[in-house]
């Protein structure tokens, strides 16, 4: 009995032994970093969370480290450049937080970036920090940087025929139109098609002389081009006209095809 007793105390200590986590989880704390315009606050075990905000009366910037103890430094750490002092709070809530005060009535432009184990706040002059030699050259710009695009497509009666609307932005320029029986292409060189004008437009029920407009792209080594496949519902009259945004297609009802 006595050995059995024994045996079962043993299992109990170890199991509790097992089940503490202040002995196998490595507790984290801060160490903090000041220089000219530029705070690290960085954790020996990592951080849970971080969140940041400001408040005014007084003005102060607020930065809460979860998971994380006050290590050994300062309570309070003098900044210069816009913030004046860095405050340490104590370990609450599991968080401790990190206040700087704002030198003057307004906050200084700052920056902060978080990483797993560290937040960095940088102000001033730090930022202004010289950006670090282009080592790739340069591509060249795009043969199609400065192209045209098509943003729009509109139907529209009058009373002698239909107008077709093609908004663009930039300079198109349309090709020599291609006509077949009651089908005609516009060729816009060096012009894009904008992703919500890119399907069919099928007008064959509403009172129009158009019977269904396809536009499409094609990429040429000049550039990008915009086609239009117009189906006139016969061989009416046509005319391509520029306007101000654009170009209108006017199909005057019966005729032939110019």
């Amino acid at each position: 009995m006595r050995r059995r007793t024994f045996f079962l105390g043993a299992v109990l200590i170890f199991s509790a032994f097992l089940w503490t986590p202040a002995l196998f989880a490595a507790e984290s704390k801060t160490t903090v970093s000041a220089t000219n315009g530029k705070v690290e606050l960085r954790a020996t075990a990592g951080i849970e969370q971080v969140k940041s905000f400001t408040l005014d009366s007084p003005k102060r910037l607020v930065v809460d480290l979860y998971g994380v103890r006050p290590g050994s430094h300062k309570d309070q750490i003098s900044l210069d450049a816009g913030f004046k002092l860095l405050r340490v709070g104590k370990f609450e809530k599991n968080r401790t937080r990190f206040v700087f005060d704002v030198d003057g009535e307004a906050f200084p432009h700052y920056e902060l970036k978080e990483s797993a184990d560290a937040v960095v706040v940088a102000w001033g002059k730090a930022l202004e920090q010289p950006a670090p030699a282009q080592t790739v050259p340069p591509q060249p710009a795009s043969k199609s940087a400065s192209h045209a695009t098509i943003t729009a497509v509109d139907f529209s009666r009058e009373e002698n025929g239909s107008n077709f609307f093609i908004g663009a932005e930039g300079t198109a320029v349309v090709r020599q139109p291609v006509t077949e029986g009651n089908s005609i292409q516009l060729i816009f060189g060096n012009t894009a098609l904008s992703k919500p004008v890119h399907r069919v437009y099928d007008t064959f029920d509403f009172p129009t002389s158009i019977l269904s407009v396809t536009p499409y792209q094609i990429d040429v080594e000049e550039g990008p081009e915009t086609h239009f496949v117009i189906i006139l519902k016969s061989d009416f009259q046509w005319q391509l006209r520029k306007h101000a945004k654009g170009f209108v297609m006017f199909v005057k009802d019966g005729g032939a095809v110019q």
